[in-house]
């Protein structure tokens, strides 16, 4: 059982370093104008919906963590 919260808790911080945190960083790199040195093909639009649907796994994972 311990074993189980261990991994949704894992789960969380997974979603936010790796599915959250870098569209992000791109977006703020962008906003401020920096230079790239790898182009991201697809718009702010798109990378915003990838927010989007990341915090919406981040929720669901912590309500089923919380709530059961």
């Amino acid at each position: 059982m311990v074993f189980c919260f261990a991994i949704s808790y894992a789960g969380i911080a997974l979603v936010i370093w790796a599915v959250l945190l870098p569209p992000v960083l791109l977006l703020v790199a962008r906003k401020r104008g920096l230079a790239a040195t790898y182009h991201f093909p697809l718009s702010d639009n798109i990378l915003k919906l990838f927010l989007m649907v990341g915090t919406l796994m981040w929720i669901f994972m912590v309500a089923e963590v919380f709530i059961n």
